[in-house]
C-alpha cells in the first residue's frame, strides 16, 4: 500500500509541477496548460496508448493482488 500512496503522490505532484511550468514561466493560461500537459499522448499510435494506460494499471493492481493471496493464504493456514 506504501507503494501505490508514492507512486499516487508522485504522479500527481508531477502533473501539477507541469502545469504550472506551463502557466508561470511559459504563460499558457489553464486550459492550454492542460492541452499541453495531454499533447505527448496526442502523436503516439493506437497501442502506445494502450500501453501507456495499462501499465500504471498493472503497477497499482500487482500489490493489490498479492496482498489478497498472501492474506487467503494466512487465512487457510489459520494464522
Amino acid at each position: 500500500m506504501k507503494l501505490i500512496g508514492i507512486i499516487l503522490l508522485m504522479m500527481i505532484s508531477m502533473t501539477i509541477f507541469s502545469i504550472i511550468i506551463d502557466i508561470y514561466l511559459l504563460g499558457f493560461d489553464l486550459r492550454y496548460a492542460i492541452i499541453d500537459w495531454f499533447r505527448p499522448f496526442f502523436v503516439t499510435t493506437f497501442t502506445e496508448k494502450i500501453i501507456f494506460s495499462l501499465y500504471p494499471l498493472l503497477i497499482i493492481v500487482q500489490p493489490i493482488v498479492f496482498y489478497y493471496q498472501k492474506r487467503k493464504q494466512n487465512i487457510k493456514n489459520g494464522r
